[in-house]
C-alpha cells in the first residue's frame, strides 16, 4: 500500500471515541462488574466514515476508580471488510457520595483500530471530564450525564508520527432498572466533524 492509499485509510477510519466507532461513555459507574453489549452508527462525516460498529464492554469498579476495556467490530458501508477495535477507559470519581445525585468524574483512555498494515497506526486517548445526575423514579433511575473532552490522535505512518488536539463532548442518559439492567443511549462529536449515536444494554452483576 503506498503512502497515499495509506493516509487515506487513516483519516477515513479510525475513531471518535477511545473505542472506533463508538462514543466515549460519561455515565459514571457503580462498585460492581459490568457487562455490556453496544452498537454504534457513525455518520459519513464521522472519523470512521459511515458505518456501524459492534461491541462488548466489561467494567470493573472499586470505590471511586472504574476501569473498563472495550473490544469492537468496525463495519464502514460500501466495499471493505469489518475492523476490529480496541480500547480502555480508566475513571475516578472526584465529587459525589453513595447517596449523593451529583457525580463528577475524571477520566481519560486509549483505543486504536486494526488497520492490517503492521507499519501504520493511529491511537486515540481521550482526557476530560464527566458531569451525571441520577434522578429516580420508583421504577427505574433516570441518569443524564455530559462529557466534554480533549482528544489527542497519534498517527504514526511508515516511521513518521503527527499529533492532534481535538475538542470533543460526548452527552448521553442511563436508563436502569431495579432489577440492575441499563439501557443507555448516547451521542458524541468532534469538533467540524459528524458525530456517532451509539445505544447498549449493559447486566451489573
Amino acid at each position: 500500500m503506498n503512502r497515499v492509499a495509506l493516509l487515506l485509510l487513516l483519516s477515513a477510519s479510525p475513531a471518535l471515541a477511545q473505542t472506533p466507532g463508538l462514543p466515549v461513555y460519561g455515565g459514571g459507574f457503580s462498585p460492581t462488574i459490568e457487562i455490556e453489549g453496544l452498537v454504534g452508527f457513525a455518520s459519513k462525516e464521522a472519523s470512521t466514515g459511515k458505518g456501524m460498529t459492534l461491541g462488548a464492554r466489561g467494567t470493573l469498579a472499586m470505590g471511586r476508580l472504574g476501569l473498563s476495556a472495550t473490544v469492537a467490530s468496525v463495519n464502514p458501508s460500501g466495499p471493505g471488510g469489518s475492523q476490529k477495535a480496541y480500547g480502555a477507559m480508566l475513571g475516578f470519581k472526584v465529587v459525589g457520595g453513595a447517596l449523593s445525585p451529583f457525580a463528577l468524574y475524571l477520566q481519560g483512555g486509549a483505543g486504536t483500530m486494526d488497520s492490517g498494515d503492521p507499519d501504520s497506526s493511529q491511537v486515540h486517548i481521550p482526557v476530560g471530564a464527566a458531569a451525571s445526575l441520577v434522578i429516580p423514579t420508583p421504577v427505574l433511575s433516570i441518569r443524564p450525564w455530559v462529557a466534554p473532552r480533549l482528544q489527542l490522535v497519534r498517527t504514526t505512518v511508515a516511521g513518521g508520527s503527527t499529533f492532534e488536539n481535538l475538542f470533543a463532548i460526548g452527552a448521553g442518559v442511563d436508563l436502569t432498572l431495579l432489577g440492575g439492567m441499563s439501557f443507555r443511549a448516547a451521542y458524541d462529536r468532534v469538533k467540524d466533524q459528524d458525530g456517532t449515536l451509539g445505544l447498549s444494554m449493559a447486566l451489573h452483576l
